[in-house]
């Protein structure tokens, strides 16, 4: 028997308390809109020790797509109106077909070690010599995160030294980046990416090594 019941006829209409839902197919920048969906709450537990800052939550999900959208598929995401991203790991098509059944995982950074990163793309010119990055647009805000310091770099071989910080930053969602992209914090510090490590499984958090090459003043 499934965990959740199979809720026939227009499940808006007959089912209180529902949530609109977004869907994002994985690794790209498609969004569809669900209007109504129905969740319940499997499990909370930590993954990994985190001194708390990092939940892991499963919750399956019971909704209907508008005729003609594609199908929901492993690893694509749900957001809910709180803003948690809820990654998709198993699909289970019902009432024949008119209703999608997910169960779902959320790997959240919460309180003060929530961070929000927005993802930027470069615009490349050629300036006659070599091409430059002359615009910066953003694919993809607001994206949960925490931002880990790794080590500080001096460098004494300039007249006056300076400092490269280099940082681990852990991202709620997947994102194919490469050299085109760099990664901005709410406050204004920018990250050139130095490595990327996308999730091994659906269920895991994708890892960016990253540099600050600009950072935020304080006010």
């Amino acid at each position: 028997m499934s965990d959740l019941l199979d809720i026939r006829g227009d499940l808006a209409e007959v089912v209180d308390s529902l949530q609109p839902l977004t869907l994002r197919r994985r690794a790209s920048d498609v969004e569809v809109a669900i209007p109504a969906a129905l969740g319940s709450t499997l499990q909370t537990a930590e993954v990994e020790p985190s001194g708390g800052a990092v939940t892991q939550s499963e919750k399956r999900w019971l909704f209907e797509l508008s005729e003609g959208s594609d199908p929901v598929e492993v690893g694509d995401v749900l957001v809910d109106p709180d803003d948690r991203r809820w990654t998709v790991l198993t699909v289970e098509q019902r009432t024949s077909g008119t209703q999608t059944c997910c169960k779902t995982q959320s790997l959240a950074i919460r309180y003060d070690l929530r961070q929000l990163i927005t993802i930027e793309e470069a615009t490349w010119e050629d300036n006659g010599s070599e091409l430059e990055a002359t615009e910066w647009t953003a694919v993809r805000t607001a994206i949960p995160a925490r931002i880990q310091p790794v080590s500080t770099e001096m460098d004494r071989t300039q007249a006056e030294p300076t400092a490269a910080a280099r940082f681990r930053v852990y991202l709620a969602e997947d994102f194919s980046l490469n050299q085109n992209h760099r990664l901005v914090d709410a406050q204004g510090t920018i990250y050139q990416i130095d490595r990327y490590e996308p999730a091994d499984r659906i269920d895991a958090l994708a890892v960016v090594e990253a540099s600050a090459i600009e950072v935020a003043s304080a006010p």
